[in-house]
């Protein structure tokens, strides 16, 4: 018990730290990473029936009692690359096309799993969720000035998972923090029920509080099935920017699901399929639409959102041992486009549009105790064109918009092996 003490106080200084490090994206399903940690994300986010390392805890929770006990750290260089192009003279300068600047990000995950004993573990984790980012500076972008956004999610969670039999059942409370600052949107001050918030403040700051729960199934000693979601995250409100968000601040979370089915085909290649659902519009600052955009609507209850449509998400993988120092890995996703045409305007601060993610990756074991992994995404560009102002009375120019974004991503991990469930740390 002592040991377990001091190790559990040592990971959660580790997550306090990378916490206040931790740097704003643009997620690549949306507002979400389509991954957790090096093995999950050279998954492509696959692998809900698969789960057996320590960051099962934001994928699958039940999971955990796969693994031995364990701490992973990696960290992710991200580069969303987005930009978009006008042809519009009413609303959005004619500037041809405008990309953002900062276009290089690091996204860190920790986690910690013990074994309580062979059927129950308990684990720590802090992942970077999600977030955007936007920086327009040249002068002749939109609003004719600097613009942008800067979103960042952070989770950090506990959780416990049981193993009965051929079952097993996770669940872990998670504690959200989220920062947001907005810049140069002085121009939407007349559609804004508190003008003075939209005309460029410092980064707030909310906390917010949900659940992860997941169950699995091993139907056959080599065929697993499993589900596992997220509830929608309540947040504090983001009170400096109560003239932008639904009802005086509110940005939420969505709630997710996913299922997916694991086919250990050899002992040695594990073939992994996974369905996830977001439900973006459940939330208002998100989804929301409106046909007329009024005067003092944007903050107000039922006010204009991005826009973004819920989406499904369709994920394979593939894990290989090729011998017992190497792992190779791949995957890829495809999600459902979140971003309406009619909404493009809007989405200038958050044009996630890409929607094809292409992943691989590998594991290496060093010592006994130690595995270094490796994981790559690429995301082709995606696009989305609509009418400027199509919300605002009709007063709508034609293909007056586009969207585009492509993505890459280089993840690397630690993986330290503490103990194992009959003799833990």
């Amino acid at each position: 018990m002592k040991s377990f003490t001091k190790a559990l106080m040592t990971t959660t200084m580790a997550f306090a730290a990378t916490a206040m490090v931790a740097t704003s994206a643009m997620a690549t399903e949306g507002l979400f990473g389509n991954g957790t940690g090096a093995r999950n994300k050279a998954l492509a986010g696959a692998g809900v029936a698969d789960q057996n390392d320590a960051t099962a805890m934001s994928i699958n929770p039940a999971g955990m009692v796969n693994s031995d006990t364990q701490a992973t750290i990696s960290g992710s260089l991200f580069s969303p690359l987005r930009s978009y192009t006008t042809n519009g003279t009413v609303f959005v300068p004619d500037a041809g096309k405008v990309e953002s600047d900062t276009n290089y990000f690091i996204i860190p995950n920790l986690a910690y799993v013990y074994r309580m004993d062979a059927n129950s573990a308990f684990g720590l984790s802090m992942y970077g969720n999600g977030g955007m980012n936007t920086d327009y500076n040249d002068s002749n972008t939109f609003l004719a000035g600097n613009t942008g956004a800067d979103l960042t999610q952070i989770f950090l969670s506990a959780g416990y998972a049981q193993k009965m039999g051929n079952f097993s059942w996770g669940v872990a409370p998670i504690v959200g923090v989220t920062l947001f600052e907005a810049v140069g949107l002085g121009a939407f001050a007349g559609f804004s029920s508190d003008a003075t918030s939209l005309t460029g403040n410092d980064h707030d700051i909310a906390v917010g509080i949900g659940a992860r729960g997941g169950v699995e199934l091993a139907l056959t000693p080599n065929f697993r099935v499993a589900a596992a979601g997220s509830t929608r995250i309540f947040y504090q409100k983001l009170t400096d920017y109560s003239g932008l968000f639904e009802d005086g601040g509110s940005l939420d979370v969505p709630a997710t699901v996913q299922a997916g089915v694991a086919l250990d085909v050899t002992p040695n290649l594990t073939i992994m399929a996974d369905y996830k659902h977001i439900f973006y519009s459940s939330v208002g600052a998100i989804g929301n639409t409106s046909t007329d955009v009024a005067a003092g609507s944007l903050g107000t209850s039922g006010g204009q959102g991005f826009g973004w449509n819920d989406i499904n998400i369709y994920k394979i993988g593939f894990e290989w041992d090729v011998n017992p120092g190497l792992t190779l890995r791949a995957g890829y996703s495809y999600n459902d486009q979140p971003v309406q045409s009619k909404e493009v305007m809007f989405n200038i601060l958050a044009p996630a549009v890409v929607q094809h993610h292409i992943t691989g990756g590998a594991k290496m074991k060093i010592s006994d105790s130690m595995d270094l992994e490796f994981s790559a995404m690429y995301a082709p560009e995606g696009s989305v064109k609509g009418p400027e102002l199509a919300q605002v009375g009709g007063g709508a120019i034609a293909d007056a918009i586009e969207l585009n974004m492509h993505q890459w991503e280089a993840t690397a991990g630690i993986v330290w092996h503490l103990g194992t469930p009959e003799a833990p740390l």
